[in-house]
């Protein structure tokens, strides 16, 4: 990567610093790409356990575009008519937002200053926003004759709601870092002298935290904000699920139990990688040996189900199905069949697919 932009992993923390303080941390294609396989790097990277986005000097986070390189290039895709120009929203732009947004850890973003179009939009890709006192932030797009990009038109309106998000669009004009956080796209704001430390024990913390727990609040959030409340509550039981069966669910139990601070590992649990479980319909319970004995199991598979005289499962008056005891042949259940069928049907969408 270019020195454009820093980039440190230590102890599960991944640490990426725009560098180019002497152009207010502005958005050359050098730049960009470097940001790019930074932010990607750490979205992919399994022993990185949370993200702290960041930038060099005290002036500014990012004032996005580099309008001087820009405008060259503007220049030179006019007289080729090449129309490239503005491929860098598809090529840079897009998958930098999607890392950040999309890493299945937390990312903190630390706005030490100015932080301008695709630089506001980035902050607001991050999860959680660390302010110095002294920065700000400004849509900017409109006042260059461009619209949004870098998520803007996704992340702002879900901040701080659609009618206010419009106004900033069609009106860029300077947030202070106090209504940043009355508005809400501010988390926090500190002295400008204690950003870096503040922003570095928030991280910090995050990453010696249940990552995987993390990952489904992420995608829970997002999931729910785009979906009706029924599809969420599934959503739920399968993210909730998955949490459960992960090492630091099991850890964070037992430090509760015995009094102690819980040292989290961030991964699965040691069984099987579990692609799509099944929604439960109501408490798990184990399997009941004497009942076993009693009802009749299927090898592995614990009591199987009653069927009727057309050998079909019987439904409860509410058209559910009830557990009950096998045919005298011993035969398993269609819905069986179906069930396991589903239970193998690919992976879920979202961070619970990697690894």
């Amino acid at each position: 990567m270019t020195d454009t932009v820093l980039y440190e992993v230590s102890d599960g923390l991944a640490t990426i610093t725009l560098n180019r303080p002497e152009a207010m941390n502005a958005l050359n294609v050098a730049t960009k790409v470097a940001l790019r396989d930074a932010a990607r790097s750490a979205a992919e990277d399994d022993t990185v356990r949370a993200v702290l986005l960041t930038a060099a000097g005290d002036r500014a986070f990012c004032v996005g575009q580099d309008l001087k390189e820009h405008i060259k290039l503007l220049t030179a895709d006019r007289e080729t008519g090449s129309g490239q120009v503005m491929g860098t929203v598809r090529e840079h732009y897009n998958p930098i937002v999607r890392a950040l947004a999309g890493a299945p850890k937390p990312v903190v973003a630390a706005v030490n200053g100015v932080a301008a179009g695709a630089g506001f939009g980035f902050a607001l890709a991050a999860d959680y926003r660390i302010v110095a006192d002294t920065a700000s932030f400004n849509t900017s797009f409109a006042g260059v004759a461009l619209t949004a990009d870098s998520g803007i038109s996704w992340t702002l309106p879900r901040v701080v709601g659609p009618s206010r998000a419009t106004d900033l669009l069609l009106f860029p004009r300077t947030i202070g870092a106090q209504e940043a956080l009355e508005l809400g796209i501010a988390n926090r704001v500190v002295p400008a002298a204690e950003l870096r430390a503040e922003a570095e024990k928030v991280a910090r913390t995050l990453a010696e935290g249940p990552t995987l727990a993390y990952a489904a609040l992420k995608e829970s959030v997002a999931y729910g904000l785009t979906h009706s409340l029924e599809e969420t509550l599934q959503k739920e039981d399968e993210l909730q699920t998955r949490a459960g069966l992960s090492e630091d669910h099991t850890i964070a139990v037992q430090a509760f139990v015995n009094k102690e601070k819980p040292k989290y590992l961030g991964r699965r649990g040691p069984g099987p990688v579990l692609r799509n479980v099944p929604r439960s319909r109501g408490p798990v319970r184990a399997p009941d040996p004497a009942r076993a004995g009693r009802e009749g199991t299927a090898a592995g598979s614990g009591p199987v189900r009653r069927t009727d005289a057309r050998g079909g499962v019987p439904r409860s008056p509410r058209g559910g199905r009830r557990p009950g005891r096998t045919p005298a042949s011993g035969r398993r259940p269609s819905s069986g069949r179906r069930s396991a069928a589903r239970a193998s049907s690919g992976p879920w969408p979202g961070p619970w697919t990697r690894g």
